[in-house]
């Protein structure tokens, strides 16, 4: 699972808690990205990847 998905669950419950009980279970959180290096190379790829196929393809629309 992805940590926005678990901030938003957690936000969630903390929100419905306490508008149910009234007990504070802990502030909801601001959604902070963190870069891991798994997405980096993942967004490295496919920023590379995109600069590659307009290159390639570049002649076929503006010819």
């Amino acid at each position: 699972m992805s940590q926005l998905y678990f901030n938003q669950t957690n936000n969630q419950f903390n929100g419905t808690t306490r508008g149910w009980t009234g007990q504070n279970t802990g502030g909801i959180k601001q959604f902070q990205f963190k870069m891991s290096p798994i997405t980096l190379g993942i967004t490295l790829f496919a920023g590379i990847s995109f600069l590659i196929t307009i290159i390639t393809y570049y002649p076929y629309f503006f010819s």
